[in-house]
Order: structure tokens, then C-alpha cells, then sequence
């Protein structure tokens, strides 16, 4: 097992890791590749991967003997921040919906949990998620989308500071995102106009989707024009 080849998905997450932050908690993180990863790429301090269940834990656990890591990653058993340690400053949290990241976050904040920097790969809800993440006083710092199986997501790094202004189409697709024209964001948007075009193209009026639909059709294509808006 001395060779693996991490997808797409988690070699750009793996890029957004800041060397300079100790030490970093993967939360989900199945068999651990990212981490594996991150050791193998000399990450500094102490590198922390987290499981729910017993079966993924145990797995987790022996992919870390297996790749020879048992001294540079640590296997935690336990629900979200709920396997938090002090040292840890940098936590990833990739591969789940908006909503869970939230109660995730939220259960962690309660606490008094405040990390120096977050990096999130949400499947949906990445509105709420931003509007969440702005409220409890961490700044977007990082944006980019990828593309994996035909579906369109962002990764997002936060780091602790201050609540700023966001617009809507903001809170939608990523300030960042569009501010540096994100290729693979303003793909989906072109192609969600057109998607969105067609449908409403066939609907009536009286469509109780018709409104929704038009309502999202001048979103995006305000995200297209965001310079002219902004």
C-alpha cells in the first residue's frame, strides 16, 4: 500500500491545508487518504482523521499501520468536534451537506471550539452554510469549485476575523468565486441558465415552480454579469 492516487477532489482540498496552521483534524475521513497525504507531503504538526462508527474507525486505524503513519496520524472515534483536542487549529470537513457542516460547526461553537482556519467541501446548502460561516465571525479567505461526476461543488476555506457585508448572489455562489471569474463556477452558471431557460420555456404561469424558477434565472444571471453589479 505503499502507493495510492488521491482523486481530483481531494488533492485540491489537500492544496487549501495551510503548513503554517497546527495542527489539522480531518472529520469523515474514511480511509484516511487525505491525511496519508499530508504526511507523505511533510505536513508539520500532528495530523488528527475522525470516524463515527466502529467499522470505518477500524479501518481508518489500519490504513495508518498499513501506510506507516501510526506516529505522524492520530485515529479519533467520535461524532463531528465532538473528538476536539486543543492543539488542533485547522479542521477539513468535506463530503457532507451544508446542513450537517452547520450542526457540526454550530455544536462546536457552543463549546467555546474557535479554529484558526476551516476547510469545507459542502454537497448543497452552500447559502446557508456561507450565511452561517459569516455570522459566526470567519472570513472566506479561499474559493473554488470543482467538477466530480458530473456534479458542481465549492471548496471553501474560512479563517477566524470578522463579519462583512455579503449580497445574495454572494451568499449563493462565493464572493470570491465570483470576483475571480471561477471558470468552473461560471460553467455551471451558463449552463443552469440555459437548463433553467428551457424549462421555464415549457411551463405556465400558473406553474407552481414557475416563479421559483424565474426568481433563480435572474440570480444567476446576475452572478454571470456579477462585475457589472458590483
Amino acid at each position: 500500500m505503499s502507493n495510492f492516487k488521491l482523486s481530483n477532489r481531494l488533492l485540491k482540498i489537500a492544496s487549501k491545508v495551510d503548513y503554517n496552521i497546527s495542527n489539522f483534524l480531518d472529520i469523515g475521513s474514511d480511509h484516511g487518504y487525505l491525511v496519508v497525504y499530508l504526511a507523505k507531503n511533510n505536513y508539520p504538526g500532528r495530523l488528527y482523521a475522525s470516524e463515527n462508527k466502529l467499522g470505518p474507525f477500524n479501518n481508518l486505524k489500519n490504513n495508518i499501520v498499513n501506510f506507516g503513519f501510526q506516529n505522524k496520524i492520530f485515529p479519533l472515534l467520535g461524532n463531528g468536534l465532538d473528538v476536539y483536542l486543543e492543539d488542533i487549529k485547522q479542521v477539513c470537513i468535506s463530503g457532507m451537506g451544508g446542513n450537517s457542516i452547520i450542526e457540526i460547526l454550530s455544536n462546536g461553537f457552543k463549546k467555546g471550539i474557535k479554529l484558526d482556519c476551516l476547510i469545507l467541501e459542502p454537497q448543497n446548502e452552500y447559502y446557508k452554510l456561507r450565511k452561517f460561516l459569516n455570522y459566526n465571525f470567519y472570513s472566506c479567505i479561499d474559493e473554488e469549485y470543482i467538477l466530480e461526476e458530473k456534479k458542481y461543488y465549492p471548496i471553501m476555506v474560512y479563517k477566524l476575523d470578522k463579519k462583512i457585508n455579503l449580497t445574495e448572489i454572494e451568499l449563493h455562489y462565493g464572493k470570491l468565486a465570483l470576483k475571480n471569474k471561477d471558470p468552473i463556477l461560471f460553467e455551471y452558471l451558463k449552463n443552469r441558465k440555459f437548463d433553467i431557460e428551457q424549462i421555464i420555456g415549457r411551463l405556465s404561469e400558473n406553474n407552481m415552480n414557475y416563479t421559483n424558477l424565474c426568481d433563480e434565472l435572474e440570480r444567476v444571471k446576475k452572478a454571470i454579469d456579477y462585475e457589472k453589479f458590483n
